[in-house]
């Protein structure tokens, strides 16, 4: 879903040539980005140089990790419960000091005007 005519919220392909414009721009377009016409030979260098990356990083988790590759895909470990902030138990006490039967630490907060 795009904002139409948006400049920030708008359709990216909304403004890019077509047709006769494109055919007109396109060798500039591609001469300006360093591309040929046809793309599957810049693809497959992208392609390439991501799965390095890809094998690179794999190979650089410890062993043990919350993160594995399994068949060729991230698998992310459960996380456990996390330990209780100190400052909770002494923020809870005296938000219920300040305000009787709320939990938040918000009812306390005054405006200074």
């Amino acid at each position: 879903m795009y904002a139409k005519d948006g400049d920030r919220w708008g359709d990216p392909r909304a403004r890019l040539p077509a047709g006769e414009k494109w055919t007109a721009a396109e060798p500039k377009g591609l001469t300006a980005f360093g591309l040929g016409s046809e793309p599957a030979g810049h693809l497959a260098e992208l392609a390439s140089a991501l799965l390095a990356a890809y094998v690179q990083v794999a190979a650089g988790l410890p062993g043990g990790s919350a993160l594995e590759v399994v068949g060729g895909k991230l698998k992310l470990a459960k996380l456990g419960k996390a330990d209780e902030p100190e400052l909770m138990p002494p923020s809870v006490s005296w938000s219920t000091a300040c305000c009787p039967g709320s939990t938040s630490p918000n009812c306390c907060w005054r405006s200074p005007n």
